[in-house]
């Protein structure tokens, strides 16, 4: 398995080439990823998990798996893009999966729910390098410190974790508000 290429939280403001600050929702490497910031989604838990899903000729798979059991405090959904379009998200241990061409693309995790829309820190950007015939394994957490607001982090996993944490989750079911 490849490795992906390069993680970027985007936490607050971002100080453009003039000094001048611009919101990191509307900064142009948020836009590049993500999609429209004001489509939402409703998720619920799916059937058993799709075992040997197979990869699409001329196609990458990658499998978006959101890391973080419900508790009565956090009921957020991950909405996750690539390429400036909104695919779908995930919420409770739940995973998403999407095929992607060969080469450079830009995934964007951003969470949504309550209040979590209005912070700047529910965004995180990362650049996939993906090759045709290969599955990779994106795990997605929320992080807390002492003190701050939660921020995302995504990280890459290998095959072995990648299928431990797809055989202990459902798919993600999500349909646009």
């Amino acid at each position: 398995m490849k490795a992906l290429a390069g993680i970027v939280g985007v936490a607050g403001m971002v100080v453009g080439m003039a000094g001048a600050q611009v919101p990191a929702r509307s900064a142009p490497a948020t836009v590049a990823a993500c999609g429209v910031m004001s489509q939402n989604f409703s998720v619920t838990e799916g059937a058993s998990p799709k075992m040997g899903e197979q990869v699409p000729a001329g196609k990458a798979l990658v499998y978006l798996l959101e890391d973080i059991r419900h508790t009565p405090l956090n009921t957020t959904n991950f909405r996750v893009g690539v390429d400036g379009k909104w695919l779908g998200a995930t919420r409770d241990k739940t995973y998403l999966s999407f095929a992607v061409e060969p080469g450079e693309h830009h995934l964007c995790v951003d969470v949504q729910g309550h209040a979590w829309g209005q912070l700047e820190q529910g965004i995180t950007l990362r650049r996939l390098k993906v090759e045709e015939g290969k599955t990779y394994y994106l795990r997605a957490r929320m992080v807390w410190g002492k003190n701050t607001l939660p921020l995302i982090f995504v990280e890459q996993v290998d095959d072995d974790e990648g299928q431990l944490l797809l055989q202990t989750m459902s798919p993600a079911v999500w349909q646009p508000k």
